[in-house]
């Protein structure tokens, strides 16, 4: 049944696939048990964060849980949470300005190093173009 993508995910956690679900009229259904990405979770935190400044532990499991995948249980949610609140903080999008009783999280206000990184391509893009004008304004 999963070669002929009639069914998703991995035992024991099966559930139907966008097809079947389009034919029986389970859309809704659907789109509750399957998983969005993290990128739609990080948005969703950083819209909160750029609106109330900060965000306590359990406001933050207060917003995202609901908007997890029904398939997933209480404690999976918990654990799916855990984790992306570890990348996003890895990855330099919030960081941890309470204590580890009281965590409250925060947008982070530097860079991260990949925005490092685009800003100074664009700076060397832009002296290249002014260095190539500049000469050209010699001929």
């Amino acid at each position: 049944m999963k070669r002929a993508k009639l069914i998703e995910g991995r035992k024991p956690h099966l559930h139907v696939s966008a097809l079947v679900a389009a034919a029986t009229g389970g859309k809704a259904a659907y789109i509750r048990t399957r998983a969005l990405d993290d990128a739609h979770y990080a948005k969703l935190l950083t819209e909160y964060l750029a609106k109330f400044g900060t965000a306590s532990r359990a406001e933050i499991n207060q917003m995202l849980a609901p908007k997890l995948s029904d398939a997933l249980t209480a404690e999976q949610k918990i654990s799916k949470i855990n984790n992306l609140l570890t990348k996003w903080r890895k990855g330099g999008l919030i960081r941890n300005t309470g204590s580890d009783r009281l965590p409250a999280g925060r947008l982070q206000r530097k860079k991260s190093n990949l925005q490092r990184k685009m800003a100074r391509k664009k700076l060397g893009r832009l002296k290249n173009k002014d260095f190539r004008e500049r000469i050209a304004e010699k001929k």
